[in-house]
């Protein structure tokens, strides 16, 4: 259950230092920010940035967000594995 909370923090963490990032980045409002950061962050991607350094951070962001994404599939999957083996 750690690992959860960890994880769902480390994705608010990713979405509010993106956020600021591109408030600054591309003169967005902090509206428009938060939701590129949390459209590219959930994988949907649907953002239109102007400057080349923040399409690349979005790309980052897209890769971190789907490495963290995977880990916690394999959480998931592996909890109810283990419930299903003990009963």
């Amino acid at each position: 259950m750690k690992f959860l909370w960890e994880t769902l923090i480390l994705l608010l963490a990713i979405i509010v230092v993106f956020t600021v990032i591109y408030r600054y980045l591309e003169l967005w409002t902090w509206v428009e920010s938060l939701y590129s950061s949390v459209m590219i962050t959930t994988l949907v991607g649907k953002a239109q940035p102007q400057q080349n350094a923040t399409k690349l951070l979005m790309a980052f962001q897209a890769l971190i967000s789907f490495i963290i994404a995977g880990q916690l599939v394999v959480f998931f999957a592996s909890t109810k594995t283990t419930k299903g083996a003990a009963a």
